[in-house]
């Protein structure tokens, strides 16, 4: 949440990255459980740090987490 609302908060013009952490079973991005939707980012791969740029593009980053199951758990506010 306090990542998503600095994203949130930070004028679009100003480049920064964000460190994204997500459970990771492979570690090489074949079992997608790392996964930023709809992007298809592999945070095991193309991350885990991350620009604003495209993480202002996910409809994911800071909506949702998930568990060690890899199933979706709401973020509440």
């Amino acid at each position: 949440r306090m990542l998503a609302g600095l994203l949130r908060s930070l004028p679009a013009g100003i480049p920064a990255q964000y460190l994204v952490e997500r459970y990771m079973k492979c570690a090489i991005g074949i079992c997608g459980q790392c996964t930023l939707d709809p992007l298809g980012i592999r945070v095991c791969v193309e991350g885990p740090v991350l620009p604003a740029e495209l993480l202002r593009q996910s409809s994911e980053f800071g909506t949702y987490r998930r568990d060690p199951c890899g199933s979706r758990i709401a973020i509440k506010a």
